[in-house]
């Protein structure tokens, strides 16, 4: 499925998470601004992640040793096939280990509330 132009079909959500879609960048009250809700499917799709411990950093205003860790990314963990008419809400890191899926998205520009905690997001993205 081709992710330009217009389009229609099925969101699947591929996260452990409720995805909640906001069709443009909220203004004002929060409530009164209208979205999505993607409830997650079931299954996740993601990439392995590997840390290996590289160092440590000593804060001196604190008097903490705080460990170092290189990170990357294995393979990725269940990959649907590819149904026409459905786009797939995964991790951007899935996505672009997996730039030839063009039905993979992950979310868009973040919406935040007052306290700064993420609420949402201003439509989907892709690699």
């Amino acid at each position: 499925m081709s992710v330009s132009g217009s389009n229609e079909g099925k969101v699947v959500n591929l996260t452990p998470r409720a995805m909640n879609i906001y069709k443009q960048k909220p203004v004002g009250d929060l409530a009164k601004t209208s979205f999505i809700t993607v409830l997650p499917e079931g299954r996740v799709a993601f990439c392995k992640e590997e840390r290996r411990q590289t160092g440590v950093f000593h804060d001196i205003d604190v008097g903490v040793d705080i460990p170092i860790f290189s990170v990357s990314y294995g393979d990725v963990t269940f990959i649907p096939e590819r149904k026409p008419g459905v786009l797939y809400i995964v991790s951007q890191i899935t996505a672009r280990a997996m730039p030839d899926r063009d039905d993979f998205v992950f979310a868009g520009e973040l919406v935040m509330d007052d306290l700064g905690q993420i609420i949402g997001c201003v439509g989907l993205s892709h690699v």
